[in-house]
Order: structure tokens, then C-alpha cells, then sequence
């Protein structure tokens, strides 16, 4: 029954995914579901389980089973925003370790071209680019926030307009000041810093010079932090 009930959800939420239940509000019953796949009832509660757990399905006694707000953005397509990703190297891996590992589990990307030359235009980009996803009906988006301090708001806006439609977001690098709840996956710069400063002390060096590359979009709060690090080290020696 393991292998069936997941089998069950996978092609439920590929019918979905095919708008098959577009417009509709209810879900089809256990006895219907039951009729259709010529499976057991067990199987089948299952499957609608797991299909409540993502978020998808509402199940109340004597009220049925209904499809959530979510439920009209199964899509398999993840949407990736990254709005500096032409002025910092390391995006192109971690894109391609995103579609690797994603491809694993059936999901395609959809990859929000952004080429604006100033902080300025990347953000009015941004916005353009995350009302696409959203009309490409992606399940979820992976955002990278803009860096720059001038467009601060418009990582704000990104986050409003998704969390409206109940669309959930991973942070990446960095998270966005006064929004809370998400999840982030990052460094922690400022002890990373710190780490390298000691290093550096233990070693007898008395004078540290923190280089820079210059990048377009000017010194990140990440390369603050490590610099606060380092120079904290530093100064506590």
C-alpha cells in the first residue's frame, strides 16, 4: 500500500497540475476516488493525507474534502528570482545544484531573467519578473533578496505579493528586514569573519587588510558582516 497511495497522490497532483479541477472548489470524494482508481479506501485516505499535509486539500467531517487557495498554484514549475545574479559569480553553481536536486523530484524551474545595470532598474525588473512566476501559476519561489539599499522595499513588495497567494518562499544568502517567517538558508557572515580574523591573530599578524572585489552593486551586508567579524577579532586581540 506504500508504493500505491504515493502513486495515487502523485498523479492527483498531476491532474491538478493539468487544471483539470481549475474553476472547481470541491475535490472528488473517497467513494469517487475509490470507484476511479480501482483502489482501496486505506489507499486512497492516504493519499488525500498526504495531499492535506502540502496544503493542498482541506478536509473537514460532513463537509468534505476542498481545494485550498494553494491548490490553484500546483504547477511542478518553482520560480527562481535572482535579481543580482549577474554580478556575483556563485549563482550560476548554486542555480545548477537547485535544478539537479529539484529534477530529482519531478519539479521544473523557471528561471527570472534580470539585467537591469543599476539597483534602481534590477528592482522595477523584480517586480516585473514575480508577477510572471505568478502567472506561470509556480508552486514556490526561491528569492534571492536584492542587496542594495536603495531597493530594500521591493524585497518587501516580492515577499507581500506571494505570501497573498499563499505561495511559499526560501530565502537565499539572506533574509529581509521586518519579515519574519521565512525560512533562509545563508552563511553566518559576521562568525565567519570571526573565525578568520582569529586565525589570522593566532598567527601572529598584527596588521589585516580585508580586500575587496568591486562589484557593481557595491559592498552587500553579507561582506559587512564579515568585515565586522574579521575587525572584531582583530580588535579584541
Amino acid at each position: 500500500m506504500e508504493n500505491k497511495f504515493k502513486s495515487l497522490a502523485d498523479e492527483l497532483r498531476k491532474r491538478l497540475a493539468d487544471g483539470e479541477f481549475a474553476g472547481a472548489t470541491t475535490f472528488p470524494s473517497e467513494t469517487a476516488l475509490v470507484k476511479r482508481y480501482g483502489m482501496s479506501r486505506a489507499t486512497v485516505r492516504r493519499a488525500l493525507a498526504e495531499l492535506e499535509g502540502d496544503g493542498i486539500l482541506q478536509r473537514r467531517q460532513g463537509a468534505g474534502t476542498r481545494l485550498t487557495a494553494r491548490a490553484k498554484n500546483v504547477s511542478g514549475k518553482i520560480g527562481l528570482l535572482f535579481p543580482d545574479s549577474v554580478c556575483i559569480d556563485v549563482f550560476p553553481i548554486m542555480t545548477h545544484a537547485i535544478l539537479r536536486g529539484g529534477g530529482r523530484y519531478g519539479y521544473s524551474f523557471l528561471f527570472a531573467e534580470i539585467g537591469g545595470e543599476t539597483s534602481v532598474r534590477r528592482g522595477e525588473e523584480t517586480l516585473a519578473a514575480v508577477d510572471n512566476l505568478i502567472a506561470q501559476r509556480v508552486e514556490g519561489v526561491i528569492f534571492r533578496p536584492i542587496v542594495s539599499e536603495k531597493c530594500t522595499h521591493v524585497n518587501r513588495i516580492v515577499l507581500n505579493r506571494l505570501s497573498a497567494l499563499q505561495i511559499p518562499v526560501v530565502l537565499i544568502d539572506s533574509g529581509v528586514p521586518g519579515c519574519d517567517g521565512y525560512d533562509v538558508i545563508g552563511v553566518d557572515n559576521l562568525a565567519a569573519g570571526r573565525l578568520i580574523g582569529q586565525h589570522l591573530v593566532s598567527k601572529g599578524r598584527k596588521r589585516v587588510a580585508f580586500l575587496l572585489n568591486s562589484l557593481p552593486i557595491g559592498p552587500t551586508l553579507n561582506l559587512r558582516d564579515r568585515m565586522c567579524g574579521v575587525s572584531g577579532a582583530v580588535v579584541s586581540a
